[in-house]
């Protein structure tokens, strides 16, 4: 007769545990069940869990919509997922799991379910704002959520966290933040690298 342990048990109740970024380990960030970023209380909330030590790494993806790419390429539809996966594989190999991810919901609840990535938020901020319908913007839309990581950068500042605000298309060869804290940049209050030379 199997007996079944309350570890076992938790295992087959929840198919991410055991898996990176589904439990907190240590001092490390905790998982959080996603929300929105405008609902009262879940902003506090998520920056508490997911920073380490005041530090937090600010990423954020949307489902890509961009015509454009889909037109030249249908399998581009899941560029900016990938792009992600790619990143966070990368800061996990690096020791480094402290991120928030801004998103949709309906991506959040596919990085949830098919990732196990409990790490995700999205906002309904300027869902409603008359501004979108010219641009042809759509709540979700990638250029709508670029706005909105602002917002949320500049409030966890605020809240004197120390946020590491990173594109998902980059690889880090080396963990930056030796880097970020050594002697030459320890005095700067912001560092920000160009998008390109000019």
């Amino acid at each position: 007769t199997a007996v079944s342990t309350p570890a076992a048990l938790e295992k087959i109740r929840d198919p991410c545990a055991g898996r990176p970024g589904a439990t907190a380990r240590g001092s490390g960030p905790r998982p959080i069940p996603g929300g929105d970023l405008e609902a009262s209380g879940v902003l506090e909330a998520a920056f508490a869990a997911r920073a380490v030590e005041g530090e937090l790494i600010f990423l954020s993806v949307g489902d890509t919509r961009d015509h454009r790419r889909v037109a030249k390429d249908p399998a581009l539809k899941d560029i900016s997922t990938d792009f992600l996966l790619h990143l966070l594989a990368n800061l996990r190999a690096l020791g480094r799991e402290n991120w928030l991810i801004l998103s949709t919901r309906r991506l959040c609840g596919r990085l949830q379910a098919e990732h196990c990535e409990r790490s995700c938020v999205w906002s309904t901020l300027w869902d409603d704002h008359p501004g979108l319908e010219p641009w042809r913007l759509k709540p979700g839309d990638m250029f709508l959520m670029w706005a909105q990581q602002w917002r949320y950068v500049a409030r966890a500042l605020e809240l004197g966290y120390r946020v590491f605000r990173a594109d998902t298309d980059v690889y880090f060869a080396e963990d930056p933040y030796p880097l970020l804290r050594s002697p030459l940049l320890r005095p700067f209050e912001m560092v920000v690298q160009h998008d390109f030379a000019s």
